[in-house]
């Protein structure tokens, strides 16, 4: 644990120390959670699989490697296993994606130090390390939010189709792009519609079924389930509440209006839901709002509080963190960090 301890531990100095606002993150911290995810060495509950994904690329050609797993990992695979024979250039290049999306995503907020803070213990540790191809379809949705909120759809779906090519329940980013426009309701619609079927058959026709064999009759359960999906409530609750004080109601301000509705509903979904794991995989689309929340709360503080605030951001964090792996039944496939030198 203390390795995991020690990287936050850089970003919380940073964020603690750093007096101007809108500071963003710098490159080294970039540098360092790329190569903190990205040469990690049997790190992360999937690892095994994913490992296996990467052997069983070997000597295939180019179309037979599209057929082990969506279609964008598997050309990022394919390349590892054939040309580069590492495991290393495979999730570097998908924490590179991860922690570009989060830099991209933090100049929109009022404090990106905040960010790798809030982010650092479920976004960076639990997805970044172990949901790995949905890792990479979260950093091309943090790319494609900036877009949204400049008033650029097309790009944002276009986005949102990539995301869709690392891991298929990106496909849902679609219809809050959607929910988050202007009233050319019908417009949106049909816009969003093509964006989804444009996904192709490849993408979408066997979506249910695996949902189904996958996570349904599989009986697949996350133990960390409820605790991430209550972490998202809390943001989405103070949204709404206080959201004139965050964003004039713009495109901006419907994006996040949206994210925050329906974030209400994942602990519905999740009651109701006969596997834990589907929709705590499509909780993880919702950890922006917590970013956006916390850093923007900071803008809203007077000068004076602002280091406490800040202080009791790192320790909510830290909190996650270190409650994570006490408690975590999973947070053993993380012990002990190990890096490729």
């Amino acid at each position: 644990m203390i390795p995991y301890l020690f990287v936050f531990s850089l970003f919380s100095f940073s964020a603690l120390s750093c007096q101007k606002i809108k500071a963003p993150i710098s490159r080294w911290q970039l540098i360092v959670l790329t190569i903190f995810v990205g040469f990690r060495w049997e790190v992360g509950a999937d690892w095994d699989a994913y490992f296996n994904y990467l052997r069983e690329a070997e000597g295939l050609t180019f179309f037979e490697g599209m057929g082990l797993t969506d279609p964008g990992y598997a050309i990022v695979n394919w390349i590892s296993a054939n040309y580069l024979g590492s495991i290393f250039f495979l999730n570097s290049v998908c924490a590179a994606i991860l922690m570009f999306g989060l830099y991209k995503f933090s100049l929109l907020t009022s404090f990106p130090r905040l960010i790798p803070v809030v982010g650092f213990p479920v976004l960076i540790v639990i997805v970044g390390m172990g949901f790995i191809r949905q890792s990479v379809s979260l950093g091309i949705f943090l790319l494609a939010i900036p877009e949204l909120l400049r008033g650029r759809l097309g790009r944002y779906i276009c986005f949102c189709i990539l995301a869709c090519l690392f891991h298929r329940s990106a496909f849902v980013l679609l219809f809050l792009g959607f929910l988050s426009n202007d009233n050319r309701w019908v417009t949106r619609l049909v816009i969003c519609i093509l964006g989804l079927l444009s996904c192709g058959y490849l993408l979408t026709y066997d979506l249910v079924e695996y949902a189904t064999v996958h996570y349904l009759e599989g009986d697949f359960n996350s133990t960390g389930a409820w605790p991430r999906v209550n972490m998202t409530v809390v943001p989405c609750v103070i949204y709404l509440l206080f959201k004139s004080n965050f964003q004039n109601e713009t495109t901006t301000g419907r994006f996040w209006t949206a994210m925050a509705i329906s974030g209400l509903f994942l602990p519905v979904l999740l009651y109701f839901s006969p596997s834990s794991t589907l929709i705590d995989r499509f909780s993880v689309y919702w950890l922006p709002m917590q970013l956006m929340v916390y850093s923007d709360l900071l803008r809203l503080v007077r000068k004076g509080w602002r280091f406490a605030f800040k202080i009791g951001v790192v320790l909510y964090s830290f909190t996650i963190l270190t409650a994570w792996f006490f408690w975590s039944s999973y947070s053993t496939y993380w012990t002990p960090y190990n890096i490729a030198w």
